[in-house]
């Protein structure tokens, strides 16, 4: 968040609007990230870091279509990179594909029992009872 101070006066940005964006501080806009995670990609199809940080960058531009594909380009790479499977459930909910974030995240609870990862699966469990909510 930027902030403009003068002496006299103190203007902070306007608080979201409520919605499906409404904690995003940012517009909806490119960020220089994306191209560059794209070039090291070039480098390295297979760096599960850059793949992920892909998906990540297409997720906050609400392009969710591309983010479950990287997601899961990540997780073909590297099935115990359990936030891979967290964010695309989350991913897959944003996109309306309600049953796809269940399964992703049935997968993704394995995978962290699988590999140990105590706090990516106490999260996956907990997104797992809000989908279970969900309609």
């Amino acid at each position: 968040m930027v902030w403009v101070s003068t002496p006299t006066l103190s203007v902070r940005p306007p608080a979201p609007s409520v919605g499906s964006h409404a904690l995003r501080p940012y517009p909806l806009a490119m960020s220089d990230r994306l191209p560059k995670l794209l070039k090291l990609l070039t480098l390295d199809a297979r760096a599960t870091f850059v793949l992920y940080g892909i998906a990540q960058e297409h997720a906050k531009l609400g392009d969710h279509t591309q983010a479950i594909d990287f997601y899961a380009r990540t997780i073909a790479v590297d099935p115990a990179y359990c936030y891979a499977y967290f964010h695309k459930a989350r991913s897959q909910l944003a996109a309306g594909k309600l049953a796809d974030a269940r399964q992703t995240v049935q997968t993704g609870i394995a995978a962290a029992h699988r590999a140990g990862d105590h706090k990516a699966l106490g999260e996956l469990s907990t997104l797992q009872t809000e989908l279970a909510e969900a309609r």
